[in-house]
C-alpha cells in the first residue's frame, strides 16, 4: 500500500526565501528560467510529501531534513506526524556568507 502524501505547510521564512529567489531569478534570466525553477522546486516539495524519510537528517535532535530541490537550492525541512514543515530555502553555496544573503541562508537553522 503507498504512503499516504502528507500536508506541507510552509514557514513564514521559507515562504519569503523561496519568493524572493523566484523573483531573483525572474529579473536576471526571465520568465522562462523562473518557470523552470519553479517546477524543480515543487516536484520535490511533492517527493518531501509523500516520502519524506529519503532525504537525509542534517540536524537529528531538531529532526531537520535536507533535499537538495535544484544545484544551486536546497529546502529544509521537518516531518511531523501528520505533516511535513518547511523551514528553510536555501543557497547550496559555501561561498557566500550568511550574512550577504540573510533572506536565503540557513544560519541559525541548524
Amino acid at each position: 500500500m503507498p504512503e499516504k502524501e502528507k500536508a506541507v505547510i510552509w514557514s513564514e521564512r521559507a515562504t519569503n526565501e523561496y519568493l524572493a529567489t523566484l523573483d531573483y531569478i525572474a529579473q536576471e534570466w526571465g520568465s522562462a528560467a523562473a518557470e523552470k525553477f519553479e517546477s524543480a522546486i515543487f516536484g520535490t516539495v511533492e517527493r518531501i510529501a509523500r516520502h519524506p524519510a529519503q532525504f537525509p537528517l542534517v540536524n537529528s535532535k531538531r529532526a531537520i531534513r535536507k533535499a537538495i530541490a535544484t544545484s544551486q537550492n536546497s529546502i529544509f525541512f521537518r516531518e511531523k506526524e501528520t505533516h511535513v514543515e518547511i523551514l528553510s530555502f536555501s543557497l547550496n553555496s559555501r561561498r557566500i556568507p550568511c550574512r550577504k544573503f540573510s533572506a536565503s541562508a540557513t544560519c541559525g537553522l541548524l
